[in-house]
């Protein structure tokens, strides 16, 4: 039987004017009565953290893209953090950065877009520029889902550079570097296996002091124009097993000792957080490293990890079901 935990009952969208009060305030300017109705899209998460992912109306069709390819519904801004992006000329009365940075904001160093991220409150600002050939509203949203990390990061959950796999309700982590065959084992998987994503997975902390799963999108499939897919990223399983993998002439599992599951899980996760740590100043990528290291040391005690090799022709994932102790 398939256990799948789903978000709360959406909430209805929010009324006009409302989220402009509340950008208003996070951000210095706002002026009574200024602005349209701003539909958003609510996402929740295991770990009972709350996002708000909308834009301008010249920037709306991002958040409208990213709510699409992660499956969302519209919902209310209020006690979520906010995901918000805007054009850069037609909104730029809205957001002068050095207004920005007087209500708290850092500014993220990145070549093609200009993004802010409130650490103390965990909002994010993308600034996307038109006019500019090296945007693509595909990069933006990638760059943007970091700062969802994060947060995720301070309640006690940890990103991994890896894919999901599901068997009868249950989640595993398959994790590895780019380029090394998690795609190919998505698609060798027989049934009643599922493969959930292949290439990005939340693990979170939920308030029971269980670890869940969430699949996340695969990017390239948008950048490099490979396939429309979408991801139900609000659908966590439990998560039963972490699984590093390598190629190897013939498949084998063994269980990893603490010490060597939390080293791969910090890289692993560094594959993920990176470019957003190196847009970071350095006392903001300190603390989150400190974290994800934290996060690492505590869920390779709780969740069951291994080192799996994976040959071209084996049925790994028997080995997993063994290792696990699954029938």
């Amino acid at each position: 039987m398939i256990t799948l935990v789903m978000c709360p009952q959406k909430s209805k969208p929010t009324p006009k004017n409302d989220a402009w009060r509340r950008l208003g305030e996070l951000t210095g300017f706002y002026k009574p009565g200024a602005g349209p109705n701003l539909p958003g899209f609510s996402l929740r998460l295991g770990d009972g953290s709350l996002w708000w992912i909308a834009g301008s109306p010249e920037a709306a069709s991002i958040a409208e893209k990213l709510a699409a390819i992660m499956e969302l519904e519209e919902g209310d801004p209020e006690d979520a953090h906010l995901m918000f992006f805007y054009e850069r000329h037609a909104d730029q009365q809205w957001f002068k950065h050095p207004r920005l940075q007087d209500q708290g904001w850092s500014n993220l160093r990145h070549f093609f877009y200009r993004l802010s991220f409130h650490p103390r409150l965990r909002h994010f600002l993308g600034e996307y520029d038109k006019s500019n050939p090296n945007s693509s509203p595909y990069g933006m949203m990638c760059e943007a889902l970091p700062s969802i990390h994060w947060e995720s990061i301070c309640r006690g959950g940890l990103p991994f550079h890896a894919a999901l796999l599901e068997f009868q309700g249950q989640g595993v982590i398959l994790a590895a570097a780019g380029e090394t065959g998690k795609s190919t084992c998505c698609r060798r998987l027989p049934p009643p296996w599922r493969a959930r994503c292949d290439d990005e997975v939340l693990a979170v902390l939920s308030p029971q002091g269980r670890y869940l799963a969430h699949p996340f999108p695969t990017w390239t499939d948008y950048l490099w124009e490979r396939a429309p897919n979408t991801w139900k990223v609000e659908a966590a399983v439990p998560l039963a097993g972490i699984f590093f993998f390598e190629q190897a002439p013939e498949d084998d599992c063994v269980p990893l000792k603490d010490v060597d599951a939390a080293v791969a899980a910090i890289t692993s996760a560094g594959q993920v957080m990176g470019r957003f740590l190196s847009w970071c100043d350095a006392g903001e990528a300190r603390r989150l490293r400190l974290n994800m290291f934290d996060n690492a040391c505590e869920i390779v005690k709780q969740v069951p990890t291994f080192h799996l090799r994976v040959s071209l022709t084996g049925k790994f994932w028997d080995k997993i079901k063994a290792a696990l102790d699954w029938q």
